[in-house]
């Protein structure tokens, strides 16, 4: 058994050396299952009272993380008084069945992640937190003080991580489809013309005909992105403010909070479990994470 302390242990370096080597011929290297805990879909009395429920989710980089062609790790801290952390970032629609199995689960999650070329598989665990907008009831639930990264060496500075902050430099990164997607209807309710849409329409996976009409989706399939127009918002239409207005507002960070990483590497055959020491965040008392890592059977 090994352990390694500092923001980098070496899993999350592992993770980061993929993504910059592969990502430009594979871009699926940033997908990746997650799996949360809650009651089941289905009606069925066989069914029990709490079932996993995965999907795909991109991975959206580590905590306060900019990718940086200046950087030897091929990133650099997004507020710079900070160091980059352990936390993983994706996102949800706050409005998602995901965030209410969160809620009623504690939040422990697991994701899986194959990297194809590289040949790694991360099974990471750990307590899943949603950071929703200001003044949502789920925003006072979030552990802010405990995820924040910690300051870099030598900085004296008293103000605190800015979350918000954050959770918007995400969102402004997301593309004009996705911006629309968080101003449509409730993810999973049901369909506003599901009445109307009959055989014929063709459900998913059928019909060679485009879908994306007033009946099948009666929603804006694309918002600007205001960071990339010259005027900012005064590019904007009325109701395209009004949209992305609803549509920040819905957005939701999702904050994996990492308690054991398992690599697989099978071009090696080789397999460590990573598992963290030490709480997670050292913010408050100076310190560094602590890993241990412990050679497995692949």
């Amino acid at each position: 058994m090994s352990g390694t302390a500092g923001p980098h242990p070496r899993w999350k370096q592992l993770i980061q050396n993929s993504i910059n080597t592969h990502i430009k011929d594979e871009k699926s290297v940033l997908y990746h299952a997650l799996s949360t805990f809650g009651p089941p879909n289905s009606s069925s009395s066989q069914a029990p009272a709490s079932v996993p429920h995965v999907r795909y989710v991109v991975h959206r980089g580590f905590l306060n993380e900019n990718r940086s062609s200046d950087s030897p790790t091929g990133t650099a801290p997004a507020q710079a008084s900070f160091t980059t952390g352990t936390s993983l970032l994706t996102t949800s629609d706050i409005r998602a069945p995901k965030v209410n199995q969160l809620v009623q689960s504690g939040g422990w999650a697991e994701l899986a992640w194959w990297h194809d070329t590289a040949q790694l598989q991360f099974r990471i665990f750990g307590q899943l937190h949603v950071l929703p907008r200001p003044g949502h009831p789920l925003a006072e639930q979030f552990p802010r003080q405990r995820l924040a990264p910690s300051r870099q060496g030598g900085d004296n500075g008293s103000e605190p991580f800015d979350w918000e902050e954050e959770r918007l430099r995400i969102f402004h990164k997301m593309s004009p489809g996705l911006l629309a997607s968080f101003a449509r209807p409730t993810p999973g309710s049901k369909h506003p013309n599901a009445d109307r849409l009959g055989e014929g329409e063709g459900g998913p996976g059928e019909d060679d005909k485009p879908a994306k009409n007033d009946l099948q989706s009666p929603w804006p399939q694309e918002l600007p992105q205001p960071t990339k127009l010259d005027g900012g918002k005064d590019d904007l239409t009325q109701e395209q403010q009004k949209l992305l207005q609803e549509s920040q507002s819905n957005f939701a960070l999702l904050v994996l909070e990492p308690h054991s990483v398992d690599v697989v590497d099978l071009a090696r055959d080789k397999r460590s479990l990573f598992e963290r020491v030490t709480p997670a965040s050292s913010a408050n008392t100076g310190g560094e994470e602590e890993w241990t890592e412990t050679r497995l059977v692949p």
